[in-house]
């Protein structure tokens, strides 16, 4: 990811009398061939140009599918601390080493050859909204070894920042602009401050991390094959020049791949046969292993999908514009990767093939590094759904949810034995692939059934103006990510909502009776305590009366849950 960064920042013009490009000799490649291993990787880049006029101006670096650097690695630099030449050590994730020549036209003599190269610091910086990661580099402050009355001119440090962004095929790209072409001589006095002078680059050499504070940070592809780093640039003077460097990975039989398949199926009141239960599947990877290429689940017997409910599409144009309309959501999903200090999350819909047939089932994940899947359904073996061509990006958990009483259609009792079990194949990008059957978890089953969310309310001091209560919201077998729960017409939340744990209130149409409980990454309990004037009674309670608080509780997964929890008034 970070290598584009260097490269734009350095890539000033080159060797005189040369047209804009990149020289001969251009190479890539980590120091460790094996495949998925965290391997320091290497950039080299000979430079050609002209002019500040030829000098890069933007330049686009595209990594190949596979290798990916870590963000979380380290700590993250902020803006401020790269430009006040202060990212923490920690920070750290690359070196940089330049050979360059410099042109002063207001000394007496019109070019120095510098006589040690320029090196510099590749940062792990705060990305900006909606990207993977941004980082930086410092090129640093330079004594030009000038002979007198020269000797002081210093050559100053350089910072510059890129953004990472996801192509269609899985790789990164990252984009520079607006690189500068020259660069201000500072001097201590008695020379004169701010001479103007043109950095012209001969070669530059990049290295990579390949792990960081004991962490790994660049990661090689997991597929073994010949892989190729593009790049393109435009020079101040609008020419453009492009070229390629290829490096190849080995050892896949040394990459572990070993996904395992888990699910719920059912919730109460739809478990029986007829019923249309709502159903996830978890897809779970150990970080170090392949990445999946295909993936299919084929849904239990006597499990299946309503045929109606497929007439409700949404237009490809539609789903790449995350715009379904909301008949054709039939569920969620999330993913979650060891890259990426938050899931992603968005709904899935059904999307109508261009061609015709069965529609495709569309995955719309937003976050920090989004990503649209489009999935097939199967019939034979099936039914079911399979993801082929996957990008070759580390996930540790997928889940896919299908809501209750929309595409999934059961013609069994599914309390009834056997237990239903799922079938998964999956294929991986270092060419492994492995299949089996897996159990899934019914949810539903009966009054003594275990695994769903529960709640309860308590309600003290109900006679007074400002009654107290208290919240507790408790996961089944899922964590919790919200619970949403309205007060009965004889409550209402007052103008200052002191609440505890995260909790806030909403005032929808001037009625303040509703409150919402959320969790960061997942919680095995959401508690909330509104006390004094967060609370107001506008109507009598009789004591003892049984007040009834309607909540819906959504797990991690997507599933949600309406419970109906009463409170004895006290």
């Amino acid at each position: 990811m970070v290598a584009a960064a260097a490269l734009t920042l350095l890539a000033a013009a080159p060797s005189a009398h040369a047209a804009f490009g990149f020289g001969g000799g251009l190479a890539a490649g980590p120091a460790d061939s094996q495949a998925g291993a965290n391997s320091d990787f290497t950039i080299t880049i000979p430079l050609d140009g002209t002019d500040s006029e030829e000098s890069v101006r933007d330049m686009t670096v595209h990594l190949p599918p596979g290798l990916v650097g870590n963000p979380t690695a380290t700590p993250l630099c902020t803006a401020g601390q790269l430009n006040a030449d202060a990212c923490p050590a920690a920070t750290q994730v690359g070196e940089v080493t330049a050979m360059a020549n410099l042109a002063i036209p207001a000394l007496p003599l019109p070019e120095f050859p510098l006589p040690t190269p320029i090196t510099g610091s590749l940062y792990n910086l705060e990305p900006e909204p909606g990207e993977p990661a941004r980082f930086g580099i410092v090129l640093s402050a330079l004594p030009l070894g000038l002979p007198a009355p020269f000797d002081s001119l210093v050559l100053p440090s350089i910072k510059q920042q890129t953004g990472v962004s996801l192509r269609d095929d899985g790789g990164l790209d990252t984009v520079l602009e607006d690189t500068p072409n020259s660069a201000t001589i500072l001097a201590l006095p008695p020379l004169p401050v701010g001479l103007e002078g043109d950095i012209r680059l001969t070669s530059l050499e990049l290295s990579l991390f390949g792990n960081v504070g004991g962490k790994g940070f660049i990661r090689n592809p997991t597929s073994c094959k010949v892989h190729t780093v593009g790049f393109d640039a435009t020079a101040w003077d609008d020419d453009a020049a492009s070229g390629e460097a290829t490096f190849e990975t080995d050892g896949c039989d040394g990459v572990p791949f070993s996904p395992e398949l888990s699910g719920t199926i059912g919730s109460p009141g739809h478990t029986d046969a007829g019923t249309k239960p709502p159903l996830t599947a978890v897809i779970e990877q150990a970080p170090n292993e392949a990445g999946l290429s295909r993936a299919a689940v084929i849904l239990p017997a006597g499990v299946g999908a309503d045929s109606i409910v497929l007439g409700n599409t949404c237009t490809l144009p539609q789903f790449e514009a995350s715009s379904c309309p909301p008949s054709s959501v039939i569920g969620s999903a999330s993913a979650q990767s060891p890259l990426l200090t938050e899931a992603l999350a968005g709904d899935v819909s059904l999307v109508a093939a261009p061609g015709g047939g069965l529609p495709k089932l569309g995955v719309d994940l937003k976050g920090p590094l989004a990503l649209q899947l489009l999935g097939n359904f199967l019939l034979s073996p099936g039914p079911g759904n399979e993801f082929v061509g996957l990008p070759d990006i580390p996930i540790s958990r997928f889940a896919l949810t299908f809501n209750e009483d929309k595409l999934v259609l059961t013609t069994r009792d599914l309390c009834a034995p056997p237990v239903p079990a799922a079938t998964g194949q999956f294929e991986g990008h270092n060419g492994a692939k492995t299949s089996g059957q897996f159990p899934l978890e019914v949810k539903g089953c009966g009054a003594s059934a275990t695994g769903d969310p529960t709640a309860k309310v308590k309600l003290k001091r109900s006679r007074s103006e400002h009654p107290r209560m208290k919240v507790k919201v408790k996961a089944g077998s899922t964590e919790l990510k919200k619970a949403k729960l309205k007060l009965p017409r004889q409550l209402r939340f007052g103008p200052k909502l002191d609440f505890k744990r995260g909790a806030k209130g909403s005032s929808p149409r001037g009625k303040a009776r509703k409150l919402k409980l959320k969790s960061k990454g997942g919680a095995k309990v959401l508690k909330a305590r509104v006390k004094g004037p967060a609370l107001d009674r506008v109507k009598t309670i009789k004591r003892g009366k049984r007040l009834r608080f309607p909540t819906k509780v959504t797990d991690v997964e997507g599933t949600t849950t309406k419970l109906k929890p009463r409170a004895k008034a006290r």
